[in-house]
């Protein structure tokens, strides 16, 4: 055995592991790690089940403090754009506000901004029972040529509707979603039909002495948005809906299940941005996600940012 060569190897893991081990004792020493306890966890989910709230998402031991951060939109090129159509000829464009509109044979694309991309191929025709993996594979050429193919995006949401294969990515930072940032395309196996893409380039923390509340605070936020906002139980309705009832009337208050939670970041809405300042800033949150809803409850304060309705198609 080369004894020298298993000395060096031996050197390198003990100076790794005293650098991992390190990090997170200076995190710890700085309250970048919030430890949580099975003892809080058991308190809090007493607490929801009280109120019908109940957990089946698995809740951390312990969670990194994250911070504000400043990030900018990614700007469609016009390069980018004229590369999807497929046609050759004259694009006839329409502008209006800060719109832009470009049109060639069955393809429409509107340019909101330069931040915000919609795309239509009206020739694309749903495919009954369509092969899944020719359809990914369509999508996967499509933000080729819009240069997504190796960006920092994970599967949301997959589904079938209607004879396409409906994706949905989202985008990351480090290991923390991006709220607001998004790419949801519909495509069979002869193409992608439509498309929606809003993404962020580049993305800077801004570290300061702040820390972020625990999951468990979150969670808790949540009670005070169904007792306002409680779903009540299907009555005779054959199409599943369901309906939210006035606030004070609890007859019929179906449970609520919580599905999930996790870290990230939200984002207000670019139309206050100036176009001529492609930044914006980021809040840390817990989005805490329902069958019904996603929360995003910001991470100082608890104050419910935003609620989405979860589409199940």
């Amino acid at each position: 055995m080369d004894w020298a060569k298993a000395k060096t190897i031996l050197i390198i893991v003990f100076i790794a592991v005293n650098a991992f081990l390190g990090y997170h004792l200076y995190n710890i020493s700085r309250g970048d790690i919030i430890n949580i306890s099975q003892e809080k966890k058991d308190n809090v989910i007493k607490y929801l089940n009280k109120n019908k709230i109940y957990v089946s998402a698995k809740l951390p031991d312990k969670v990194e403090n994250i911070y504000p951060a400043v990030v900018s939109y990614r700007q469609f090129t016009d390069q980018e754009v004229a590369a999807l159509f497929t046609e050759k000829g004259v694009i006839k464009e329409t502008i209006e506000n800060n719109e832009r509109r470009l049109e060639l044979g069955s393809i429409v694309i509107t340019v909101r901004n330069n931040r915000e991309l919609h795309y239509l191929d009206k020739s694309k025709q749903p495919v009954p029972n369509d092969n899944q993996r020719l359809c990914q594979e369509e999508i996967n050429k499509f933000l080729q040529m819009l240069k997504f193919d190796k960006v920092n995006k994970y599967f949301e949401r997959i589904s079938s509707e209607d004879g396409f294969r409906k994706v949905r990515y989202g985008q990351r930072y480090k290991t923390n979603f991006i709220g607001e940032s998004h790419i949801e395309i519909l495509a069979s196996s002869n193409g992608v039909r439509e498309a929606h893409i809003v993404w962020f380039g580049s993305i800077h923390e801004i570290r300061n002495e702040d820390r972020i509340i625990s999951p468990l605070d979150a969670l808790s936020r949540t009670t005070s948005y169904y007792k306002k906002n409680p779903i009540i139980k299907d009555f005779e309705q054959p199409s599943n809906k369901t309906y939210m009832i006035a606030r004070g009337n609890y007859s019929n208050v179906r449970p609520t299940l919580i599905n999930k939670i996790e870290q990230g970041y939200y984002l207000k809405l670019y139309d206050s941005i100036p176009l001529e300042d492609p930044l914006t800033n980021a809040v840390p949150v817990w989005k805490v996600t329902t069958e019904k809803h996603n929360l995003y409850i910001n991470a100082y304060d608890e104050h419910i940012e935003y609620v989405d309705y979860i589409d199940k198609n």
